[in-house]
């Protein structure tokens, strides 16, 4: 799987620059979610857009097995940035500060590398708006992807070199095929 995550490096490089090029705040995350949606629908999966309002949910696989859940965080946070380089922020006062970037671009790295496998049963993958911050009411992006589709599960925070994104791309992704092959449906 590391050896195919490298064949992808640069793409996850290049995701992982638009989005932190365009960040969005909580809830507001419409080019990212669309980005995302336009490229697993290319990939194949089939894809639920606007889910807890900006999130996105797409699937592989079918019923014959498990299911597990792959996550990741969209929102940027309410920061001017700083730094000095060609993927700098263009939403001035928004900024990928926490590293949600990064694990959009491995986790779609992730279902990339997923469509290529054989495997039984299915993963899903939760692509979640507003993880810093709440709505009007106090409410995140989970409990209102949640709140959209009762079958979603409540399912980490890594800020990286980008040199690192295939690495993590490649372990995601054969820990989800480890799980999916040695696990007997329920």
């Amino acid at each position: 799987m590391l050896k195919q995550s490298y064949h992808i490096q640069e793409e996850i490089i290049e995701w992982r620059r638009d989005f932190h090029t365009h960040p969005e705040l909580g809830f507001q995350e419409f080019r990212t979610s669309g980005k995302l949606a336009d490229e697993l629908e290319k990939l194949g999966y089939k894809v639920r857009r606007n889910v807890g309002r900006t999130g996105v949910v797409a699937d592989w696989g079918d019923e014959s097995g498990p299911c597990i859940a792959v996550r990741a965080d969209m929102d940027a946070l309410p920061i001017l940035e700083a730094n000095e380089v060609p993927y700098k922020s263009q939403n001035d006062g928004t900024m990928h500060a926490c590293g949600h970037d990064s694990h959009t671009a491995m986790v779609l790295g992730v279902a990339t590398l997923l469509v290529k496998e054989k495997f039984p049963g299915k993963v899903r993958f939760l692509f979640q708006p507003s993880e810093e911050a709440g709505d009007e009411q106090g409410i995140s992006g989970a409990p209102r992807m949640i709140a959209d589709d009762e079958r979603f599960l409540h399912h980490p925070r890594l800020d990286l070199d980008e040199r690192a994104l295939p690495i993590g791309t490649a372990i995601l992704a054969e820990t989800v095929l480890r799980f999916l092959r040695n696990k007997k449906r329920d």
